[in-house]
């Protein structure tokens, strides 16, 4: 039988069926699975007694069972010196009595007995068992080293535990303070989200046609009514304002907004186009938040401005007393000659003045003289607000210390359906003081106070 280095069967020369068997179980190819134990041991003494000494070696006659026959049997094991895969190979051949040896020439092996094979095998196994012994010393050694080891690095782990425990609270800690700074956070998110609303609210409701510009003029953010100057959307926030024209015709634009961002100072001027008058502003300010100079450009449309500017002109060149209500009875607009003559007769101006309600200076007391003709006032101009008369007049006295007056009262409702009234006070003094009038005597007198 050819064995290899670990006495696995490789291949089988002849017929070994009378000294080998095969046992119940998994399928082996060691050779002590498949000879009987004294057969194996004695296998097992050769093996090491070839390795030692590299000849082949004998043993004495071993009694084998074959065919119910118990019969002498020599084990002859040959190491051979080369085998072709390098890997150390031994022939071991069952001899009778009857038979030579076979196989590979070689000098006759010196012959063991049992007793030598035996002495052998003893001796390899104390020599396992002392190697066995030392290897298992060395073993228990380097695991009291490693046990010394380990108890250090439990140690070590307990402590990184308490200081991992530590960290932990600590973690915590600064987990409580990180939700109390987002929850801080959140709420100053809230607030300045509201005040972005509440200042595009602002900017819509006001009309004004403004845009904010950063320390480089590139738009940040601009009002929706500046459509009428620029035609900017939402995607170009972060462009220069340079980038676009502007339909006023003001050429001048990008050099004075520069102008005034270098200067940080307020650069106004008025400019007219063919549908009204503007005031264009330019308004430096620091950002909070770059702490850099930014600009506001803002476009104020003064034309409803000048026409009101030049309907007071007009009303404060009349020498009648006018008086101007929305549909409330709110006094709106006053001319010249009715503050002075509200001046120089010692009328307090805030109950007759812009803003003052005119029906209620028009109540006197019951023991007053005028107050019929005050009665009559009140009740027709409310019947006007209402919409029931659209004109009313009355003439009334309105003495004073140095010398007797006289005034007629018209009041007209606004055209095109718009609530208020218009009211003239005219000085009707002189036709009083004709000659038909002071024929007429007390007798017209005493008819003008009843029509008061």
């Amino acid at each position: 039988m050819l064995l290899n280095n670990d006495n696995e069967v490789l291949h089988v020369y002849g017929d070994v069926s009378a000294y080998v068997s095969v046992r119940q179980g998994d399928m082996s190819y060691d050779i002590a699975r498949l000879v009987s134990a004294q057969v194996s041991a004695a296998i097992a003494s050769l093996s090491r007694l070839a390795d030692k000494t590299g000849k082949s070696v004998k043993s004495a006659p071993l009694h084998c069972v074959t065919e119910d026959k118990v019969c002498p049997v020599s084990l002859h094991l040959t190491p051979l010196e080369t085998a072709p895969s390098g890997e150390k190979m031994r022939i071991l051949s069952f001899l009778t009595a009857d038979q030579q040896s076979y196989g590979v020439a070689l000098a006759e092996p010196h012959m063991q007995t049992l007793d030598d094979l035996n002495e052998t095998r003893f001796v390899a196994l104390q020599q396992e068992l002392l190697e066995t012994r030392e290897s298992l010393r060395n073993t228990i050694e380097e695991l009291e080293t490693s046990n010394e080891e380990l108890q250090a690095t439990n140690e070590e782990l307990l402590a990184s535990n308490e200081e991992l425990q530590s960290t932990n609270e600590e973690l915590q800690s600064v987990n409580e303070e990180l939700y109390t700074v987002n929850s801080e956070y959140q709420e100053k998110i809230r607030i300045l989200d509201r005040l972005n609303n509440d200042l595009d609210a602002m900017a819509q409701a006001t009309g004004i046609p403004t845009v904010f510009l950063d320390d480089q003029l590139n738009i940040s953010r601009f009002t929706p009514s500046v459509s009428g100057i620029f035609e900017l959307r939402d995607a170009d926030i972060g462009r220069p304002l340079s980038d676009f024209s502007n339909k006023i015709g003001y050429a001048n634009l990008i050099t004075d907004a520069e102008k005034a961002l270098t200067t940080a100072k307020l650069h106004e001027l008025v400019w007219e186009t063919d549908e009204g008058k503007l005031i264009i502003r330019h308004v430096p300010y620091i950002d909070a938040i770059t702490k850099k100079t930014a600009l506001v450009l803002m476009f104020l449309d003064v034309s409803s401005l000048d026409r009101l500017d030049f309907l007071q002109t007009v009303l404060d060149s009349l020498p009648e007393h006018i008086v101007v209500l929305d549909g409330d009875g709110h006094i709106r607009l006053v001319n010249e000659a009715w503050t002075n003559f509200a001046r120089e007769n010692e009328g307090e101006l805030h109950s007759i003045g812009v803003g003052a309600q005119y029906l209620s200076a028009c109540r006197v007391s019951p023991q007053s003289r005028d107050f019929d003709t005050a009665t009559e006032v009140e009740t027709n101009l409310r019947r006007m607000l209402d919409g029931e008369i659209d004109v009313f007049s009355v003439e009334y006295p309105c003495h004073s210390k140095k010398e007797q007056r006289w005034f007629l009262m018209h009041a007209k409702r606004f055209a095109a359906n718009r609530s208020g009234l218009v009211i003239s006070h005219i000085n009707t003094t002189s036709w009083h003081r004709s000659p038909a009038a002071v024929s007429s005597g007390s007798d017209t007198s005493e008819a003008t106070h009843s029509n008061e």
